[in-house]
């Protein structure tokens, strides 16, 4: 038997008659078609290899951001971002499942998940735009604007699932499953349609503080608080890289600088070389130039005692030239 896996759920719309569903007391009193289930209280997700359980219990008081990031982190599926967001809505809090589900539409448009496979979310988001809708109307004609602004909003959520075609569904009065039926049914197995019999329905499943012993509950505990331990180190681990990382990009920064400066000092001994070259090539041009005008003397005074047979002591070569010539 093939299982049903959150990561691959799919959905196919089903017109629901609005006419069966109601919340008036005498048909909640009748036993529904479903067999009850327990409410899920926690989700399992996985960090750097360890698999742990979030508590929703507890979600009213955290900030919904904090839960988007960690859903993130831990590379959550599409079950638990549903979950979380149906738990926000159980909790009387649309705002924050919105957050959740608009949040989840993001990181699904990233994957490239097709909008088919999408439409559980879009009719949970028209749930929560019609909740807020019935806040906005509970508060008065004055806040009829934004009642109506919320209901534009669910019809849009309507007709991604059923089509502009569908708005008889948009216009009628939305109704409300119990979330847990629903939270469920993301983990039940799907099975043919079974056939109406007429046998009394089965008593509901005892609840799960009726399963567990004192000692499974305490090792629950226990490994509980060794996964928050475990996620309170990652996360003074992260702080610690991220610090580390800012150090050692400020050090980067200085030694560019420095490996500029030095370049730039460089360049200036260059420059300072070419210039001492260039000076001293003139110098030693200057000097050649001298020897030959010496040299040339020296020759004219020979060539002149030679016509005067007047003995002429040799003029003494400069030592300067004379050094600079050997």
């Amino acid at each position: 038997m093939s299982h049903f896996q959150i990561s691959d759920f799919s959905f196919t719309p089903i017109a629901l008659d609005s006419s069966r569903l109601s919340y008036s007391s005498k048909e909640s009193a009748v036993s529904p078609t479903v067999p009850s289930l327990p409410v899920l209280t926690h989700i399992q997700l996985s960090l750097c290899g360890e698999l742990f359980s979030y508590d929703l219990r507890n979600l009213q008081s955290i900030n919904p951001r904090e839960v988007i990031e960690l859903l993130k982190t831990t590379g959550s599926e599409r079950g638990n971002w549903m979950i979380v967001g149906a738990s926000y809505r159980r909790k009387r809090n649309p705002r924050a499942a919105i957050a959740i589900l608009n949040e989840m539409l993001e990181v699904m448009a990233k994957h490239a998940i097709p909008e088919q496979e999408l439409k559980p979310v879009y009719l949970l988001l028209s749930n929560c735009e019609t909740d807020l809708a019935r806040l906005a109307r509970a508060q008065g004609p004055v806040s009829s604007d934004q009642s109506a602004d919320h209901y534009q909003k669910a019809r849009k959520w309507l007709q991604k699932v059923y089509g502009v075609q569908g708005s008889s569904i948009s216009q009628a009065e939305p109704t409300y499953l119990p979330d847990s039926h629903y939270h469920q049914s993301l983990l039940l197995p799907r099975k043919p349609p079974s056939p109406v019999s007429d046998l009394p329905p089965r008593p509901s499943s005892p609840s799960h503080s009726g399963k567990y012993s004192g000692v499974e509950i305490q090792s629950l505990r226990e490994r509980l608080r060794h996964q928050n331990d475990v996620l309170a180190n990652v996360l003074t681990s992260k702080r610690k890289l991220e610090g580390r990382y800012q150090y050692e990009r400020d050090t980067r920064r200085r030694l560019e600088c420095t490996i500029d400066s030095l370049k730039r000092e460089l360049s200036d001994a260059r420059r300072m070389e070419n210039s001492a070259q260039e000076q001293m090539k003139h110098e030693v041009k200057m000097r050649r130039m001298s020897e030959g005008k010496w040299m040339r003397e020296r020759e004219l005074r020979v060539e002149l005692g030679r016509n005067s047979r007047v003995p002429e002591r040799s003029p003494s070569v400069p030592r300067s030239i004379a050094s600079y010539s050997q």
